[in-house]
C-alpha cells in the first residue's frame, strides 16, 4: 500500500503534467492551407506534344501567404480553351482529343496559371529526294527536309543514301523547304492523307561542267571501231561548247562524222570534217534533258577505221 506522502507526491506530478500540457506553448503545430491564403499558382510543364487519346496529369502547386507551399488543401478549378483539342478534368487529368494548341488554366480563388499544351501527330510523311530531269534516278542523300510553319513547324527529317526520308508526327496539309547542298532550296506543300511516299525533284545549283572523252589505239590495231558515243545532261537550259574530232586509218583526206541528238534522238547538229580536221560549235540547248554526241567515220570505207576520237561538251549542270 502507497503511503500518504507518496499518494501526495505523484497528485501533485499528474497535476504539473496536466497544466505543462494545456499550457501548449512548447508543443509547435503544422500550419494548414485553411489559415492561409493562395498569393501564387504554378503547374507543373506539359510535354512537349501529345497524340490524340494520350492523357497526361497535371498538378497545381500554390504559395501561400506564409510563405509554405502545398499542392492539397485548396480548391483548384481547371478549364481548357480548346476542349476539342484537349479537356481537362476537375482533378487535372488532360485528354488530347484532336490536333492543335489549347491552353489549360488552373484557378485557385483570383490566383490563375497556365500552361499550353500541343496536340499533334498519328501520320508519318515518307517520301524520297532525288535530281530533277533528267537524271530523275539519281537519289539525293543528306537532304533537309523541315516544315516551315504552322503546327508543326520545325519538324524535319534527312534523306539517308537512298535518298528517302521519313517524317514523323504530323497530320494534314503542311508546308515543306527541302534544302541540299549544291541544289537550288525547294518549297512544296504536302498531303499527309494522300497514297504512297512523296517524290521531291531538286535542280542543282547553277553551275558549268565539261564532260569529255577521248579514246587510241594504233592505225590498223583490230580494235579500231566505226563510231563513239557520249552522253551529258542538261538540268538547266543554256550554252553548250561542244568539240569532236578523230583520226582514221584510210588516209588523211577521209572524213570524219560528228552529230548531235536529244534524248528523243531528234537531230540537232552534225559536221563533217576532212583531213581530220576537228569540228566546234557553240549550241543553246533546252534544260532537262540527256544529249548524246557521236563520232564515226562517215561509213567512207565500209570497215571500222576510226582508231582514235575526242569529244567534249561544257555547259550548264
Amino acid at each position: 500500500m502507497l503511503s500518504t506522502t507518496r499518494l501526495a507526491s505523484l497528485s501533485a506530478l499528474s497535476c504539473a503534467c496536466a497544466l505543462v500540457v494545456g499550457c501548449g506553448s512548447t508543443t509547435p503545430t503544422t500550419p494548414t492551407t485553411s489559415s492561409a491564403t493562395v498569393t501564387a499558382l504554378a503547374i507543373g510543364a506539359p510535354p512537349a506534344s501529345l497524340k490524340a487519346g494520350d492523357t497526361f496529369q497535371l498538378t497545381a502547386t500554390a504559395t501561400l501567404s506564409n510563405g509554405q507551399t502545398a499542392t492539397s488543401g485548396f480548391t483548384v478549378t481547371w478549364a481548357s480553351s480548346d476542349p476539342d483539342v484537349a479537356s481537362v478534368s476537375a482533378s487535372g487529368l488532360v485528354t488530347a482529343k484532336a490536333d492543335g494548341k489549347t491552353t489549360i488554366s488552373a484557378a485557385a480563388n483570383a490566383v490563375k496559371a497556365s500552361v499550353e499544351f500541343l496536340v499533334r501527330g498519328g501520320r508519318t510523311l515518307t517520301g524520297i529526294v532525288t535530281e530533277s530531269a533528267p537524271t530523275t534516278s539519281v537519289m539525293v542523300a543528306g537532304a533537309r527536309v523541315t516544315v516551315t510553319d504552322g503546327l508543326y513547324a520545325g519538324a524535319s527529317a534527312t534523306t539517308d543514301a537512298r535518298g528517302a526520308f521519313s517524317l514523323p508526327d504530323v497530320n494534314g496539309v503542311v508546308n515543306l523547304r527541302i534544302s541540299a547542298p549544291t541544289f537550288d532550296d525547294v518549297q512544296i506543300a504536302a498531303d499527309t492523307a494522300a497514297p504512297g511516299a512523296l517524290t521531291i525533284r531538286l535542280v542543282p545549283s547553277a553551275r558549268t561542267v565539261t564532260d569529255a572523252d577521248e579514246w587510241f589505239v594504233p592505225w590498223g590495231d583490230p580494235r579500231q571501231t566505226y563510231q563513239a558515243a557520249m552522253t551529258f545532261s542538261m538540268h538547266r537550259p543554256g550554252r553548250v561548247d561542244l568539240a569532236t574530232g578523230g583520226t582514221v586509218g584510210a588516209g588523211e583526206s577521209a572524213p570524219i562524222c560528228s552529230e548531235l541528238r536529244d534524248d528523243a534522238n531528234k537531230l540537232i547538229w552534225e559536221y563533217k570534217a576532212y583531213w581530220q580536221a576537228p569540228a566546234q560549235v557553240t549550241l543553246s540547248l533546252d534544260g532537262g534533258k540527256q544529249y548524246t554526241v557521236k563520232v564515226n567515220d562517215c561509213g567512207w570505207a565500209g570497215r571500222p577505221i576510226l582508231n582514235s576520237y575526242r569529244m567534249s561538251a561544257t555547259h550548264p549542270y
